[in-house]
């Protein structure tokens, strides 16, 4: 770090505070006369109209999710959202912005759902003269500016690809008279996996993978590196949620209609109650990979709608999903479908990753400028 930095602890850095009442959840407005910023993802998160709950801001702040680790720059009034939130406001020694950019240098380890302020306690904040500090943000403001741009087309082109990939998808299951089955006849089991409750049965640092929602993408692809991990003791125990090579996962809580083909390189693997577990009986006039991309269809999500009957509540029932329908043309014509949608879905997946890499890689760069700032580089 650059000589003329002091340096601080990090409680040091922060005045007192008093805090507004906190507003639930559940509680929120969909539209109202002030904002709710919480530690969710987005700056503002719902809407409150009692101004008694108001927290007046004086000078800009900083919000820290205890749980999250969100971190949010906020230069208006707003109001609090449930618990779990920090209103951290520097003192005059700090601009308010460059103690923002200061946190969000910080790698602040995950602790799940434990919280995670303790962290930022530990920590000594070092900052230059006011009127450097002010430099270096008028140089990271910029370049942020510059890479959320970047970052928003990459993104977009991502959704496109998707999108151009699934429309494709539903041409191929559109248009044709072919005879339906309900996927529970054609199905020796459908079932649903557990999530480890007892002490005995923890998520631990390494050992068998656990698969949930989230370590599936959109696109039916398995992330790794957001796979849990249980004990072999505990995957034994939990035989109802092992999975077998050849089994479609399917998404039934959360992001409903996610669908993965579990294969020979993941196990052994368990899953949760979030996924439905379909294991297809052995029909030499049924092939597996047509079935997988059937659910993948609008035509599913249009069932999933039906089910649902317009109810926010997100989530399926393993009966619901027996009851789908499930297009059987012949053989020859699901051979021909699915080879086609596999040569399409190469072409576009190799567009996603470059645009999934770039996205990683404008990443890799705010964190290295932060890095520069705040070691007196720049």
């Amino acid at each position: 770090m650059s000589g003329g930095w002091e340096r601080r602890p990090f409680e040091d850095c922060i005045e007192r505070v008093t805090y507004t009442n906190r507003i639930q959840r559940r509680d929120f407005l969909e539209n109202g006369a002030f904002p709710i910023v919480s530690q969710e993802e987005g700056l503002v998160n719902g809407y409150w109209n009692n101004s008694a709950d108001l927290f007046r801001v004086q000078g800009p702040v900083v919000l820290f999710g205890d749980h999250t680790r969100a971190l949010k720059y906020v230069d208006f009034d707003f109001v609090l959202g449930a618990d779990g939130v920090k209103i951290l406001k520097p003192k005059s020694c700090l601009d308010p912005r460059f103690f923002y950019y200061a946190l969000m240098a910080v790698e602040i380890k995950s602790l799940g759902y434990a919280r995670h302020y303790r962290q930022l306690k530990e920590l000594e904040i070092g900052f230059p003269p006011i009127a450097q500090q002010q430099r270096i943000v008028r140089i990271l403001d910029e370049a942020f500016e510059g890479i959320a741009t970047a970052k928003a087309n990459a993104e977009q082109n991502l959704r496109n690809t998707t999108a151009l990939f699934k429309s494709h998808l539903n041409a191929a299951f559109t248009g044709h008279d072919w005879p339906v089955a309900r996927l529970g006849d054609l199905a020796d089991k459908v079932t649903k996996g557990t999530t480890p409750t007892s002490v005995g049965h923890a998520f631990i640092d390494d050992g068998i993978n656990f698969v949930k929602v989230e370590s599936i993408t959109k696109t039916g692809r398995f992330i790794r590196e957001k796979f849990a991990h249980i004990s072999p003791e505990c995957h034994a125990d939990l035989a109802r949620s092992q999975l077998a090579a050849g089994d479609i996962l399917f998404s039934i809580a959360g992001a409903l209609g996610r669908t993965a083909l579990v294969t020979d390189d993941i196990l052994p693997a368990n899953t949760n109650q979030a996924l439905a577990i379909i294991r297809l009986n052995p029909n030499p006039g049924l092939l597996r990979a047509f079935v997988l991309k059937a659910l993948e269809t609008g035509v599913v999500l249009e069932q999933i709608e039906q089910f649902r009957g317009g109810a926010a509540q997100q989530n399926l029932s393993l009966a619901q999903v027996r009851d789908f329908e499930i297009a059987m043309p012949s053989l020859v014509e699901q051979q021909q479908i699915v080879a086609n949608l596999e040569r399409f879905f190469d072409e576009t997946e190799q567009l996603a990753s470059i645009f999934e890499e770039k996205i990683t890689a404008l990443e890799a760069l705010k964190m290295s400028l932060l890095h520069n700032a705040f070691s007196g580089q720049l």
